[in-house]
């Protein structure tokens, strides 16, 4: 493996700020860096995708993907149109800093999905609707079955 391969998740880190959190991985000489969302959100809230971008670039740092929630399946209508738009709005965030690729889970863990005769099935339409919804922002969607009930 290559040392350009590697990334930080920026789950698994501490800092105060994003400028804090970015400055301690370039530090420890990573390139790349993926997202729990709330980290960059909350930076570009208080400032805009422009200073988030330069910050990327002082500490050249290179954002390749971000997770925040999980793909709704089983839920109801409303509630999964409201995540899939969620979903939709964090891939247009992440295309807008380059990144390749969202992960998400599924929901489920409040359900009784013995009782659904395709859960892979209802998962594979989802994942397509919103990966439909997705083209054109360059990013992947990436499902993490350690996040859903299936497993």
């Amino acid at each position: 493996m290559k040392k350009s391969q590697l990334a930080i998740n920026s789950v698994s880190t501490g800092g105060k700020s994003l400028e804090e959190r970015l400055a301690a991985y370039s530090a420890a000489g990573f390139t790349n860096v993926e997202y729990a969302l709330t980290h960059l959100k909350d930076y570009v809230k208080e400032h805009d995708l422009s200073a988030a971008r330069c910050l990327h670039d002082q500490y050249k740092l290179r954002c390749i993907g971000g997770f925040e929630t999980h793909l709704c399946v089983f839920s109801d209508t409303a509630e999964c149109e409201k995540n899939h738009a969620l979903l939709l709005a964090n891939a247009k965030l992440l295309g807008e800093l380059g990144a390749a690729n969202m992960v998400v889970g599924t929901d489920g863990w409040d359900k009784d999905l013995s009782q659904i005769t395709d859960p892979l099935g209802d998962i594979a339409a989802a994942f397509a609707r919103v990966a439909k919804q997705m083209r054109g922002t360059g990013v992947n969607l990436l499902i993490e079955f350690n996040w859903s009930p299936i497993v």
